[in-house]
């Protein structure tokens, strides 16, 4: 079985792509770092859980996510 914490970092990508379609731009810097934040939580439910490679690889995408703004792609492994 694949990573399940790549596959719930990909839900969240989803969901933001999601809304963006359905909300406006002036919005979109709300819901990215809403994203972000969600991937955070996550990338602390991996550690929690003894995962800490998955853990840094979600902080890092997280990170990079709210200060460049770049959306990440899609996490393989899943």
């Amino acid at each position: 079985m694949g990573n399940l914490f790549y596959a719930a970092a990909n839900a969240i990508v989803a969901k933001f792509d999601e809304r963006m379609q359905r909300h406006s731009w002036q919005s979109a810097t709300l819901q990215m770092q809403t994203a972000a934040t969600h991937l955070e939580d996550l990338a602390g439910a991996a550690r929690y859980a003894g995962d800490s490679e998955t853990a840094r690889a979600l902080e890092a995408t997280a990170y990079h996510w709210r200060f460049n703004g770049i959306k990440p792609r899609p996490f393989r492994g899943c």
